[in-house]
C-alpha cells in the first residue's frame, strides 16, 4: 500500500504507486488519503488534494488589495485593474462585490501566473509543481478567476469537487500554492536529509518554514500558525520547530 502523508504528520517511507520520487499531498484539511494516479498519465502535474473539505476557506473581504511582505520592487503592487477589482458596493447594509471585466480578469490572472513564476524560481520549484489555471481532474488544484472578484482554489478527483478556497485577495492564492509546492518540496529534501534524533515531520516542517520565509516572512508564520491550529494533542505542538532566526 502506498505510503499516506499528512501535513500535519506522517513519516513517508515510500512513494505513491506510479510517481517513483514524488510524495503523495495531503487536503487542505490536514488528513488526506493519497491515491496514485492513472499509470496511463504522462504528464507531471503538480500535487494533488484528495481530502474533502469541511467548508470553504474565506477571508474577509477587501475593498483594496494591498501586497503582502515581501512583495516591494521584487514583485512590484498588483496592476491597477487587480487593486480595483471586485471593489465593493454596499446597499441595504449588505456587501455585494462588482463583477469583474474581461480585463480586469486577465490582468489578475497575468499578476499570478508572474508571481507563481518568479516566487518558483526563488524557491527552486519548477514550473509543472504549481498549480495552472485550467481545470483538471486526478486531484491536481487549479486557479479560477470568477467574474463576480472571486479567486477560487480548487481540486477535482474524478468529477467530485475535493478542494475549494475562495478568496478576494491574489495574496491567499500565492500562499495556498506555495504552501502545498514548498510542502512537496520540503518532503524531497527531508527524506534525502535524514536528522540524527529528529522525526521526519519535524524535518520537513522546518525546511518548509525556511522555504516559505525565502519567498514572504509572512507566509512562514502562517503556516506555522495553521500548523499548530491543526492539532489537538499537546505532545504534536511542542513537536512543531521554531521559525528561522530572524524572523
Amino acid at each position: 500500500m502506498a505510503a499516506r502523508i499528512r501535513q500535519a504528520g506522517a513519516r513517508p517511507d515510500r512513494t505513491p504507486r506510479g510517481r517513483p520520487g514524488r510524495t503523495a499531498l495531503p487536503g487542505w484539511t490536514g488528513r488526506a488519503h493519497p491515491v496514485a494516479p492513472p499509470h496511463h498519465q504522462t504528464a507531471t502535474p503538480p500535487h494533488r488534494h484528495t481530502a474533502m473539505p469541511t467548508r470553504p476557506s474565506r477571508r474577509s473581504a477587501r475593498s483594496r488589495l494591498r501586497p503582502g511582505p515581501g512583495l516591494g520592487k521584487a514583485g512590484g503592487d498588483p496592476p491597477p485593474a487587480v487593486a480595483e477589482s471586485g471593489a465593493r458596493e454596499r446597499g441595504g447594509g449588505a456587501v455585494k462585490w462588482t463583477d469583474m471585466t474581461d480585463d480586469e480578469r486577465a490582468a489578475t490572472r497575468g499578476y499570478l501566473e508572474d508571481e507563481m513564476a518568479r516566487l518558483g524560481r526563488l524557491a527552486g520549484i519548477a514550473p509543472g509543481r504549481l498549480p495552472g489555471f485550467t481545470p483538471c481532474d486526478g486531484a491536481y488544484p487549479f486557479v479560477e478567476v470568477g467574474a463576480d472578484g472571486e479567486l477560487r482554489y480548487l481540486a477535482y478527483e474524478r468529477g467530485r469537487k475535493v478542494l475549494e478556497r475562495v478568496t478576494h485577495d491574489p495574496e491567499d492564492v500565492l500562499y495556498w500554492a506555495f504552501q502545498d509546492a514548498t510542502f512537496e518540496a520540503a518532503a524531497v529534501w527531508a527524506r534525502s536529509r535524514p536528522q540524527d534524533g529528529e522525526p521526519f515531520r519535524v524535518t520537513l516542517w522546518r525546511r518548509q518554514f525556511a522555504l516559505l520565509h525565502t519567498l514572504r516572512p509572512a507566509w512562514a508564520h502562517r503556516r506555522r500558525a495553521d500548523l499548530i491550529a491543526s492539532f489537538r494533542d499537546p505532545d504534536d505542538i511542542r513537536l512543531v520547530p521554531g521559525l528561522p532566526p530572524g524572523t
